[in-house]
């Protein structure tokens, strides 16, 4: 029995449903998350369409997703023909493109979602953000080069981007021993993490057969809603992150990031009064919820506020 045989047949993409998505959610990557391309979903969920620029690119190629998800003759002969001349995957400039741009833009995000302020940061903060980075930009590389039942050396991928993180810290020492955090996070160090993870992933890619096609696991619906929300929600709790510990902004004529200002607050007696306060009014809300309405109302309106308001 073929590998596959007797599993469900799983209906058909259509145009209409394709192009449908496109036009009203591409931007949130609705379009490729019907063609099951789930990371592609992802990542046109994250930079709104691919920057734009990727959004109008589908519409030139959504017919060959269509031949892709549905395996349709004209795809499967194709993909029989280059197995059988022993032919690897050509290296497209626009998904070279891709993978350089995406990986470079959650590393930098994974990078800089690490706090370096030493009220909060772990051991070895520098360390752990390169290696939060080069894992983001390796597992971007690699999932987007397998996209279209192609395969290529996942593991190279990662092993060479934590190489370039060690050889990047190592460059960028003082004389004090000490990394320099921000030129180890800017846009330099996230290109050169991306080009090796890339060139060390295209160094044995392959075009995958139709048994292995067949083999692939199929997520359930749910499961893939799950994943594709969970990882979205992640981008943006890392975002986030990103700006709570490293933007500066001035608060009661004193400049510190979002969260410094957040830790003084919470370690400065302020914040015991305040959060007895809070519980005191609370207790009584939950006795006598009308009375804890007509305070309301009156501390917004002023006294003459009615209580039934």
């Amino acid at each position: 029995m073929m590998a596959g045989e007797g599993r469900r047949r799983e209906p058909q993409r259509t145009s209409f449903g394709v192009w449908v998505r496109w036009l009203l959610f591409g931007g949130f990557g609705a379009h490729h998350y019907y063609l099951k391309r789930d990371f592609q979903a992802f990542l046109w969920a994250i930079s709104f369409g691919g920057f734009g620029i990727g959004l109008i690119y589908d519409m030139f190629r959504i017919n060959t997703y269509l031949d892709e998800v549905n395996k349709t003759s004209v795809f499967m002969v194709n993909r029989r023909q280059l197995l059988q001349a022993s032919r690897k995957p050509a290296v497209l400039a626009v998904r070279t493109i891709g993978q350089l741009i995406f990986a470079m833009y959650l590393r930098f995000i994974a990078f800089w979602a690490v706090p370096q302020d030493p009220r909060f940061s772990l051991p070895w903060p520098t360390g752990i953000a390169g290696i939060f980075g080069g894992l983001a930009a390796a597992w971007t590389v690699a999932n987007i080069g397998d996209l279209g039942y192609r395969k290529g050396n996942t593991r190279g991928a990662f092993i060479g981007a934590m190489v370039m993180e060690a050889l990047l810290a190592a460059a960028l020492r003082d004389e004090a021993g000490e990394v320099d955090h921000v030129k180890y996070g800017d846009a330099g160090s996230c290109f050169w993490v991306a080009v090796v993870a890339i060139a060390a992933y295209a160094w044995s890619r392959r075009y995958l057969s139709p048994q292995e096609m067949a083999a692939l696991p199929r997520p359930s619906g749910w499961w893939r809603a799950l994943r594709y929300f969970f990882r979205v929600a992640l981008f943006w709790a890392l975002v986030t992150s990103a700006f709570a510990f490293h933007s500066r902004i001035e608060l009661n004529e004193k400049e510190d990031t979002v969260a410094g200002h957040c830790y003084v607050y919470i370690n400065s007696p302020q914040w015991e009064e305040h959060k007895q306060a809070f519980y005191l009014f609370y207790i009584q809300c939950s006795a006598d919820f009308d009375e804890c309405k007509r305070q309301i109302w009156e501390a917004i309106e002023g006294p003459s506020a009615r209580a039934d308001s």
